[in-house]
């Protein structure tokens, strides 16, 4: 008897995921926006594997969704007593307890088409550095030389002419290795208020770009600058 050969849907077409693949994918999409909305990173609204396989998602599933790019996935370290979430990087299909997933610009792009909520303005935020390896998106890239901040390839802002302030914020990015969130660098100078003189930095910094891609916000302290993505695509 002839073994018989199964078609299978061809990977990483849109049309391959099942109505449950769909759903966690979405859940992922919506927790990086409400990462967004809040300031956080994504990793610190990464989604437990308990959460899929309570609503019949196998394993199976979800390393289907990992081999289309669509996710990432990490073991979560977080000790006790700590304030921010921790992941330890997980290799190939592993889904050790305590695995936690979050969404990919490939996957927020594939979510952002079959949702009806595709048209918003929503920033995707970037991984800091205790999350895992990897992150979905390459970090800027400031040159001090030439005043030109770069990101994926692409010149986003070029400053003409001198602008003591937004250069040192960009350096003190650049200098860091491009954290999601810095202290203010500005140096303290008598009569001026600090925090007024940050919100006006962060104000400009957002100014003349050259092309949609990234922004700069406040911590909401007053005390430090976060930069985050506005399209991830």
């Amino acid at each position: 008897m002839n073994a018989q050969k199964l078609s299978t849907p061809r990977v990483g077409s849109l049309t391959s995921l099942s109505s449950l693949q769909w759903e966690a994918l979405k859940l992922l999409y919506e927790a990086a926006d409400k990462a967004c909305r809040l300031g956080h990173e994504i990793w610190q609204f990464a989604v437990e594997i308990d959460q899929f396989h309570a609503v019949g998602l196998n394993n199976t599933d979800l390393r289907f969704l990992l081999c289309l790019g669509y996710v990432e996935h990490g073991q979560e370290r977080t000790p006790v007593g700590a304030t921010r979430r921790i992941f330890q990087p997980l290799s190939a299909l592993a889904l050790p307890e305590r695995t936690c997933f979050v969404v990919t610009a490939k996957g927020w792009e594939a979510a952002s088409e079959e949702s009806a909520e595709s048209n918003m303005d929503i920033c995707l935020p970037m991984a800091g550095p205790s999350e895992v390896s990897g992150s979905l998106l390459e970090v800027p890239c400031w040159n001090a030389a030439s005043r030109q901040l770069w990101w994926q390839g692409s010149l986003i802002k070029e400053l003409h002419r001198p602008a003591r302030n937004q250069e040192t914020v960009l350096a003190a990015f650049e200098e860091e290795g491009w954290p999601t969130r810095i202290d203010d660098p500005l140096p303290q100078t008598a009569n001026i208020d600090p925090q007024i003189r940050l919100h006006d930095t962060i104000k400009f910094l957002n100014r003349h770009h050259l092309r949609r891609g990234i922004c700069f916000r406040g911590d909401g302290h007053g005390w430090g600058v976060r930069w985050m993505v506005t399209d991830p695509r």
